[in-house]
């Protein structure tokens, strides 16, 4: 149980890159953390004091004792599954197990508070309904928002899905999670100076780094990944017609896409985790022809400019646009280790109904 005489331990499942456990170690909290994926571990690994497992979270369920107490319990499943693309066998398997597995762990460790963070079409999922009614049968209130990242203070229209479960009526909500103006895109990347355009940072075979027996590419800053993608001539000519804040479907050749540009004075749309030519998205930088560098995709995130990424290119865009934005992350952290603060031991009065 929380007490006076030692810090939170938060438990961050499908950890990602480290961003929302980072806040929480901003907030003094002890974390431990488990990832899949050893390049973005290794990220992790830089960022943020505390441990880090790889492993898959439904293997190390089976084969390790969970490290007791757990006050909070984080996690963000990943989304594929809940992909309107996804074809309904896959999406029916991928969130049956993923989302039981998130809610494997929380009986496991049996924490204060959980959080869950999803895209917002998966509340509309049977197995979302399915993963919250365990829950709640299992004696969670659970309460679920939709929140935007930009009102919280992240310079980027950004929608989660937020869910929160706590023992009782009385536990936080995400709504009420606190609210900051979001900055514009001007303020969070008008300042950088022109990109690089030649260096190849990702072919340094000195940066190498040695993490769990396997040697990775990195790290490397932030402001290190401001260079310059490199376009095919009608890719460039493509995006040098899309005025600001308006987008372009490329001509049909069987791959697709939307080409979006972004306005300085608006906060950005929603930075996502590839680097495709020919993808989704509102990544066109709102003044030159090009894609967004990959620093200019970190900062919208609300990562600092000192932050250290490792892997290659395509891998640190996944990083970047699996994220939580930093600003929404720091805001949920506060509002859990506020909550789990003043919970005495493990009840709260008064007592909520399932649900």
């Amino acid at each position: 149980m929380p007490t006076m005489h030692r810090p939170l331990h938060v438990l961050d499942v499908y950890s990602g890159a480290g961003g929302f456990s980072s806040v929480f170690a901003e907030l003094g909290a002890r974390v431990t953390a488990v990832e899949a994926d050893p390049v973005t571990a290794a990220t992790w690994s830089l960022n943020v004091p505390g441990t880090v497992i790889v492993r898959r979270v439904a293997d190390w369920l089976d084969e390790t004792h969970p490290p007791l107490p757990v006050d909070i319990v984080v996690g963000g499943p990943p989304c594929q599954g809940f992909s309107t693309l996804a074809r309904a066998e896959y999406r029916r398997c991928w969130l049956n197990g993923e989302l039981a597995t998130f809610a494997r762990t929380v009986e496991t460790v049996d924490p204060v508070l959980w959080l869950m963070e999803e895209v917002p079409t998966a509340r509309n999922t049977d197995e979302y309904r399915a993963f919250t009614d365990r829950m709640c049968r299992a004696g969670w209130v659970v309460h679920a928002d939709v929140l935007d990242a930009a009102d919280h203070g992240t310079p980027q229209r950004r929608r989660r899905l937020v869910t929160i479960g706590c023992r009782s009526a009385l536990g936080p909500k995400p709504a009420d999670a606190p609210r900051h103006p979001a900055p514009t895109v001007r303020t969070a990347i008008g300042s950088l100076p022109p990109p690089e355009t030649s260096r190849p940072w990702h072919h340094d075979r000195n940066r190498r780094y040695r993490f769990e027996g396997r040697i990775i590419p990195g790290p490397w800053r932030t402001d290190e990944l401001h260079v310059a993608p490199r376009h095919a001539p009608e890719v460039t000519a493509r995006y040098r017609s899309v005025p600001q804040g308006a987008y372009r479907v490329p001509p049909h050749d069987g791959r697709g896409g939307v080409d979006g540009r972004l306005q300085w004075d608006r906060p950005a749309g929603t930075v996502l985790g590839h680097m495709r030519a020919n993808g989704f998205g509102w990544r066109i930088h709102p003044d030159q022809p090009r894609a967004l560098t990959l620093a200019e995709r970190a900062l919208l995130q609300g990562f600092p400019s000192h932050w250290r990424w490792c892997g290659t290119g395509p891998q640190i865009a996944v990083q970047i646009g699996n994220a939580v934005p930093l600003p929404l992350a720091r805001s949920l952290a506060r509002l859990l280790t506020d909550a789990a603060r003043w919970v005495d031991g493990r009840e709260l009065t008064p007592s909520g109904p399932a649900c």
